[in-house]
């Protein structure tokens, strides 16, 4: 098992900051799964890990911080 740091900050979850205990080699993907993240909704977040943005596919370590928000665009 792992422990990774979640700030959840999206507009249509409530704003949430928590430890989640999760498997050993879990991916950010399976991580937002965790959280009820799925779907089209998934397309529209962006997921940085120890300040990198990270693909679904990276796999999460133990003590990892990571923040889930929106992605912008605008000009």
């Amino acid at each position: 098992m792992i422990t990774v740091h979640v700030d959840l900050n999206v507009p249509w979850l409530p704003r949430e900051r928590r430890f989640m205990a999760l498997r050993d080699g879990c991916t950010v993907g399976e991580m937002l799964e965790n959280l009820g993240i799925v779907g089209d909704r998934r397309d529209h977040l962006l997921a940085v890990v120890n300040g990198r943005s990270a693909l679904a596919e990276d796999r999460l370590r133990d003590g990892d911080g990571i923040v889930v928000l929106p992605v912008l665009c605008g000009g």
